[in-house]
């Protein structure tokens, strides 16, 4: 008798994706439809503020500054007490709709990058710009915060005690980038990248209330397995850690990983459309959701009759696991 189970698959391969670019203001778009680009073709410019300070409402701000076209880092804007406040950058007072009155840094020219390997499918006006792509998504279980595009970093998959340390040592230059640091994303590793205000984090699993908490602060989280203390799949890891470096965009609403790769790059391990069922044989590699090895990986040791044996992965123990508490990974 044979057996099925679903397909849990969490990478696709899409030959012609469309990815949209966008500046964050009105700007110049310097390129056209059917113009060739690289990751890193500059596609369009603007010219924005990238910083701004609330002051503390303590602090009695100087009249004379607030018309001022341009504010020199280390003049005074104001004082509290007999404590004067000074510029911590160049910049110039402007009223915020959410803020009141806040202190910018001068503008400066953002450059857009095209961030893939493409063809420029449209242009619009002074803001956007598609373009046609391969790339490869990775699926989340679960995932919060804002859509955004940054340098990918992958840390070796750290056990809990190293986890904390990586990230620190990376401190200096994580800020907005995207970090996959390991199975397991705790509260700890959570605190520290708000604290260095590092774009998102990527892990396996996490606690329901670590993810709220993430959310709630603000903190970009991506999920590859789910909820609890589980593993990221192996395969999915084995993909991270060829891209690392490499500026990769998380889509929220969506829930997923979008990672752009170049026509060279060996596609065969990744399915475009693949089944969504899978007939149990020896070798299928698994994810077993059977207590007390939910979410362990493993690969179908033997079948007899009814009964499916799992041999887990690392431990290489040999376990009976119901059909119906396997997923295929393919």
């Amino acid at each position: 008798m044979a057996y099925y189970i679903p397909v849990y698959r969490k990478m696709n391969l899409h030959r012609e994706s469309l990815v949209r670019r966008e500046l964050p203001i009105e700007g110049d778009l310097i390129v056209k439809v059917g113009d060739s680009v690289l990751p890193f073709t500059k596609i369009g410019r603007a010219t924005i503020s990238k910083d701004f300070l609330v002051l503390p409402p303590k602090i009695k701000i100087q009249r004379s500054m607030l018309p001022k076209p341009l504010i020199y880092e280390g003049e005074v804007l104001g004082r509290a007490g007999f404590r004067s406040f000074k510029a911590p950058f160049n910049g110039y007072f402007e009223e915020d709709s959410i803020n009141g009155l806040v202190y910018k840094r001068e503008k400066q020219d953002y450059w857009m990058l095209a961030g893939v390997w493409g063809v420029v499918s449209e242009v619009v006006g002074g803001r956007s710009v598609t373009i046609k792509a391969q790339v490869i998504d990775i699926n989340f279980s679960a995932a919060c915060g804002t859509d955004h595009m940054a340098e990918l970093i992958v840390f070796p998959n750290p056990s809990k005690l190293l986890d904390l340390e990586y990230l620190q040592n990376f401190s200096k230059g994580i800020k907005g980038k995207i970090v996959y640091v390991g199975d397991f994303l705790r509260k700890e590793l959570v605190l520290k990248a708000i604290e260095l205000k590092v774009g998102a984090l990527i892990g396996g699993s996490i606690e329901k209330d670590i993810f709220n908490l993430a959310k709630s602060r603000g903190l970009g989280v991506g999920i590859t397995t789910g909820f609890g203390q589980l593993q990221t799949p192996s395969k999915v890891f084995d993909f991270l850690k060829t891209v690392s470096n490499r500026h990769v965009f998380i889509d929220v609403s969506d829930g997923k990983l979008t990672i752009p790769i170049p026509s060279e790059f060996n596609t065969s391990s990744f399915a475009e459309n693949g089944e969504s069922i899978c007939e149990v044989k020896k070798e299928v590699p698994v994810l077993v959701l059977q207590s007390p090895y939910f979410g362990r990986e493993g690969k179908v040791d033997d079948i007899q009759n009814d009964k499916i044996y799992v041999k887990l992965n690392e431990s290489e123990e040999v376990h009976e696991i119901n059909n119906s508490n396997l997923l295929a990974l393919l």
